[in-house]
This record gives C-alpha cells, structure tokens and sequence, in this order.
C-alpha cells in the first residue's frame, strides 16, 4: 500500500515561501494529509466601526485512495 511521505518540513516551506502561514500534517498511518493555512483580511466596510482585518483560515484533508485507474465519467454522458 502506497503512503503520504512525511515532507511535513518540506510542505510548510512551501506553505512559507508562496506567502502562507499554516501547517501541513501527515496522520500516523500515512494516508491522510492535512494542511491548515491562517491569515488576515483587511476588512472594507468595517473600518468605520473599529475593524480593520479579520483573521482567517483555510482547511482542507486528503486521503489516499487506492484502485483509482481513471477518473470518475460525468453524469449525461
């Protein structure tokens, strides 16, 4: 069965150098990748009111799949 390495160090300097603070993870089993990225917004309307950015984030997994030789048809055709 075919793993996610752990290039965790590796991804998060990715992460890094496109502008993104965040994480990249690896589960123990090493099918799953988790990356997490965190940032600011600068807000447009609300700086009337006090805010001037709003914090934040970006979540996303994905999970090793096996036996997937093609992609999926679309539907219709």
């Amino acid at each position: 069965m075919r793993k996610f390495r752990d290039k965790s160090a590796r991804d998060n300097t990715y992460l890094h150098s496109a502008g993104a603070t965040g994480t990249v993870t690896v589960s123990s089993d090493g099918t799953q990748l988790t990356v997490t990225v965190t940032g600011s917004y600068t807000t447009t309307f609300v700086p009337a009111l006090g805010i001037g950015s709003m914090p934040v984030t970006g979540h996303a997994t994905a999970t090793l799949l096996h036996g997937v030789t093609a992609p999926d048809e679309e539907v219709g055709h």
